[in-house]
Order: C-alpha cells, then structure tokens, then sequence
C-alpha cells in the first residue's frame, strides 16, 4: 500500500476540517485491516476452483470489475487536485495503490501449475 496517497489524503482532509492525527491513524488501520481481509478472505473464496476454470473475455471482464469494486471500497474516493472534488479512483490508480498482481494474473498462474 503507497503510504504517500494516504498521507496527501490526510493533508487534504485535515485542511478542511481541522481534524486531528487521531482520525488519520484510525483510518490508516481501518484500509490495512480491509486490505488484509482481501488477501486472506475474499480472494481464496473467490479463486476457490480457478485451475479448471474455462475464462471466456466476458467472465475476465467480469472478475476484473469484482476486483476494482472491492479496491474502490477498501482505497475510498480521492480528492481531485484540479477542481477539488472527490472522486472515485480510476482503474490505474487502484493498480499503483494495489501491488499485487491483479486477479487474471493469479487465475492464469495457478492454471499453468
């Protein structure tokens, strides 16, 4: 995880509420916390069988969106720099936070074995 984005975050954050380092540790714990419960939960749950799996480009469209869905959760929305606003994290910004490899990497190696 890119401790930088979360620190920018903070700044942010802080700026306009005035929040202290409190609310920053907490959250900090609570992405680590989510993050963990995605590689030793979720993943084996949803990887459960994929060496026999036939992937056709829908069900890879599919599994891709799965996992963008629970990045987005677990990472939060960003503040955009230009106009302010917060927004949901674009694909390649969850791939920069995320450093793992994605999930069709992790299907088509655990098929070839």
């Amino acid at each position: 995880m890119n401790d930088e984005w979360v620190d920018s975050y903070f700044l942010q954050t802080n700026r306009h509420t005035g929040t202290s380092r409190k609310l920053r540790h907490t959250t900090i714990i609570l992405v680590k916390k989510n993050f963990f419960l995605i590689l030793f939960f979720q993943l084996p749950v949803v990887l459960y069988g994929c060496e026999t799996w036939s992937l056709t480009l829908r069900k890879e469209r599919r599994l891709r969106v799965f996992e963008n869905r629970v990045l987005r959760r677990v990472f939060g929305p960003k503040r955009d720099e230009v106009t302010g606003e917060w927004r949901k994290l674009h694909n390649e910004d969850l791939s920069d936070l995320y450093s793992l490899p994605n999930i069709l990497r992790v299907v088509k190696s655990r098929r070839m074995r």
